[in-house]
C-alpha cells in the first residue's frame, strides 16, 4: 500500500511475477472527479510510459478491474492497461520494443496520480500546474523466488539454464529467439517460475558464436539437447522442448525434423522451410528458399518483411527439399502460433501449411493457434506492444499488429503453451518436486 495524508493506492500482489495479473485500487480521492494515471518505467535508456484517464466513483475510489478509462492510451475496463499499453517516450527517437536483458532484477512500474484530464504525454509535459497527488510503484519480477540463474559455458555451448525451486528434477525447455544477436532470459526466467528448467540459448552475435546466423548447423543445436538430456535438475529420459520464435522457430521445426531427445515444439510466427538461409545437420542440408528484401519497403521507411516469403503449395518440387518434416514425428508434440497481422512473416500462410501437412500425416498431437490483429512479438503477457521497431542490419521493421488484440493474444497464446507443455510433460511433472 502506499499513500499520502489522503489518499492511497493498494496493489496486489505486490510484488508480482511479470506473467500475473495485479488488482490496482486508489482510495480517498474526491469523488466523482477526472484523474490522470502515468505509467513509467526505464528499460536501459529506452523510457516506456502510458496515459489513462479515469474518474473516482461516489466513494471517491478508482478500481482498475472494475473503473473503465475514459481517455488516454486506451478506453474502457482494462485492469492491465496501464502496463500492456505503454508506448516507447517520445524522448527517443526510434521505437524500441521493451526488452530487459538483466532478469535478476525486477520491472519497477511507477505509476503517479494528477488532477485533471491529460490526454497525451505531449500535454502533461506541457502543463507546468501539475502535481502528483501520489506516485507508488508496481513490481514485476521474471525470477520467482528460489529460481537458479546459472551461466553455461561448455563444449562451444552457451547460454544460461534456469532452475525452478525446489528438488527437482524438472521437464527441460530450451528456448530460442529470432534474429537478436545474444541471450535473451526473460522467457526462459518465467518458464522456470513456471517449472521448467530452461535453457535460454543463443547462437550468434557473441563471442564464440557466428556473427551471423546464415548457414546454421545443426549440430550446435543437438549439444544443447544432449546437455539439458543430460543435467541433474532436468528429467532427462522424457525429452525436451524447444520454443521458438521467427529464426528460432525455424530452428526448433528443423530440430524436430532431425535431433533425437525433442519431446514437443511450440513454433510461433515462422517459416516452415528453411528461409533465407541453409540449415545442416551433418550431409544433410534443407536449401535456403532466398526472398527479396528490396521488395519489402513500405512508404513509412520501415520494412514489411512479410512480402518477402515465397508461397508454395507443399507438393512444389522447390518447396519439398527445404521443408522441415516435423510433421513426420508422431512422438513430438506440435504446437503453431500465428499472429494474423504479422507483418515481418506470413505466418497465416505457414499456420495453414502446417495444418494442411499435420492433417495428411494424421499426426496425433498438435494445436494450430490463430490470433487476428496480433503482430509478430507475441510475448508473455503484458509485455507492452511494439508495431514498429528497429531490427539489427534491416533497419526500421514494421512487426504489425494492434495493441488491444495483440496483448489479448499474448494473454491466452501464454496460457495455452504453459499448458500444451504441461500436458506433453504430465508425467514429468508428477515426477519433479518444486
Amino acid at each position: 500500500m502506499a499513500s499520502d495524508s489522503e489518499v492511497q493506492a493498494y496493489v496486489y500482489p505486490e510484488p508480482s511475477l511479470f506473467d500475473e495479473t495485479v488488482s490496482i485500487q486508489i482510495k480517498r480521492l474526491p469523488t466523482c472527479c477526472v484523474f490522470t494515471l502515468h505509467a513509467s518505467t526505464l528499460v536501459g535508456q529506452n523510457s516506456f510510459q502510458c496515459l489513462a484517464v479515469y474518474c473516482s466513483d461516489e466513494n471517491g475510489e478508482i478500481d482498475l478491474n472494475t473503473s473503465p478509462s475514459i481517455g488516454g492510451f486506451y478506453k474502457g475496463i482494462k485492469p492491465m492497461g496501464l502496463l500492456w499499453a505503454m508506448t516507447c517516450s517520445t524522448n527517443n527517437q526510434k521505437p524500441m520494443r521493451l526488452i530487459k536483458r538483466e532478469v535478476t532484477t525486477p520491472l519497477v512500474v511507477t505509476i503517479s496520480i494528477y488532477e485533471n484530464r491529460r490526454e497525451t504525454l505531449e500535454e502533461l509535459q506541457k502543463d507546468d500546474s501539475n502535481q502528483i497527488i501520489l506516485r507508488f510503484k508496481v513490481t514485476r519480477h521474471y525470477m520467482s523466488p528460489g529460481v537458479k540463474r546459472i551461466e553455461i559455458k561448455e563444449d562451444s555451448l552457451q547460454g544460461t539454464l534456469f532452475v525452478p525451486p525446489g528438488q527437482g528434477p524438472f521437464p527441460g525447455l530450451i528456448n530460442l529467439f529470432g534474429g537478436i544477436p545474444g541471450t535473451l532470459e526473460f522467457k526462459a526466467a518465467l518458464f522456470a517460475s513456471h517449472g521448467f528448467a530452461t535453457l535460454a540459448l543463443p547462437y550468434f552475435g557473441i563471442e564464440g558464436l557466428p556473427d551471423h546466423w546464415f548457414n546454421l548447423k545443426m549440430e550446435y543445436f543437438q549439444r544443447a539437447v544432449q546437455f539439458m538430456c543430460n543435467h541433474c535438475s532436468v528429467i532427462g529420459k522424457a525429452g525436451i522442448g524447444i520454443v521458438g520464435v521467427c529464426k528460432g522457430g525455424q530452428i526448433a521445426l528443423c530440430m524436430a525434423d532431425c535431433i533425437q531427445g525433442v519431446r514437443c515444439v511450440v513454433a510461433v510466427n515462422c517459416a516452415v522451410y528453411s528461409a533465407h538461409n541453409h540449415h545442416m545437420y551433418g550431409s544433410q542440408m534443407w536449401p535456403a528458399v532466398l526472398g527479396n528484401f528490396e521488395t519489402s519497403i513500405e512508404k513509412s521507411g520501415a520494412r514489411v518483411t512479410r512480402n518477402c516469403f515465397h508461397y508454395f503449395t507443399p507438393d512444389k518440387e522447390e518447396f519439398t527439399s527445404s521443408i522441415f518434416r516435423f510433421y513426420q514425428r508422431p512422438h513430438i508434440g506440435i504446437m503453431y502460433i500465428a499472429s494474423l497481422d504479422d507483418g515481418n512473416v506470413p505466418s497465416e500462410y505457414f499456420a495453414n501449411t502446417a495444418e494442411i501437412l499435420l492433417k495428411r500425416e494424421r499426426h496425433p498431437n498438435y494445436v494450430i493457434l490463430r490470433y487476428p490483429g496480433a503482430g509478430h512479438l507475441l510475448e508473455p503477457p503484458y509485455v507492452p506492444h511494439c508495431e514498429y521497431g528497429v531490427f539489427g542490419d534491416f533497419g526500421l521493421a514494421h512487426w504489425g499488429g494492434s495493441p488491444l488484440l495483440h496483448c489479448r493474444a499474448q494473454e491466452d497464446a501464454w496460457t495455452k503453451q504453459l499448458n500444451f507443455l504441461r500436458k506433453n510433460f504430465r508425467k514429468s511433472f508428477a515426477q519433479s518436486k518444486m
